[in-house]
């Protein structure tokens, strides 16, 4: 229902494909991955449902998505706020973090990052980036360069500050020519990014697409 709301957010490989045909690379441009540091564990409770109620209780996404806040609201505290856990005989309960077994984890957490990207990060596509893409815990960036080094790494550490600034710890890789993202691997030659699907891996919807995909 919210999804139109989170810019930077993919379903699949199979829409990651279809984005990426259509992109034609300036002269110098890399991508880069970064991943979350345990999630969903690491998900500050209360800052969650400060964040998701804020959003949620927005009169444009009310009135675009025509939802019921309150009861989308406490639903979501009573989720977080009530997960208890069984080891032996001893029960304990959940004080931080998403319990990563029930079925709506991977919304509240895709929400609360897609809310901190949407707020911290999009400003960096009218510098710096071409693209910028998250599947839940795991991040696509293609990275324009800028001629001088020194504005280039200084781009750089602004933006893996801002995307921290979340409340979640991520790691990032080296910008590069060819990176393993999802279920494929994406490589640019010539200005364009040729895709191929992984060997062995979980496919999200990668089996669809042609392998490879004929580039651009």
């Amino acid at each position: 229902m919210l999804r139109p709301t989170q810019h930077a957010y993919l379903k699949n490989s199979f829409e990651l494909g279809n984005k990426l045909t259509t992109l034609k690379l300036p002269p110098k441009a890399s991508h880069f991955t970064y991943d979350a540091v345990s999630m969903y564990t690491n998900i500050n409770t209360e800052d969650d449902i400060e964040s998701l109620t804020a959003f949620l209780k927005n009169q444009y996404n009310k009135m675009k998505f025509k939802y019921s806040a309150n009861t989308l609201i406490d639903a979501i505290k009573s989720i977080m706020k009530n997960n208890r856990m069984k080891f032996g005989d001893v029960i304990v309960k959940q004080i931080k973090g998403i319990e990563m077994g029930m079925s709506p984890a991977p919304t509240i957490a895709n929400l609360f990052v897609a809310i901190h990207d949407d707020k911290e990060l999009l400003n960096f596509l009218r510098t710096c980036l071409l693209l910028l893409q998250r599947f839940i815990e795991d991040g696509l960036d293609i990275w324009l360069h800028d001629q001088y080094p020194a504005k280039y790494e200084e781009n750089r550490k602004l933006f893996k500050t801002a995307v921290n600034a979340g409340g979640i710890t991520w790691t990032f890789t080296p910008r590069l020519d060819q990176v393993d993202f999802m279920d494929m691997t994406l490589k640019i030659v010539n200005r364009k990014i040729e895709t191929l699907c992984l060997p062995n891996q979980w496919p999200f919807t990668c089996t669809s697409l042609p392998t490879p995909i004929t580039p651009l």
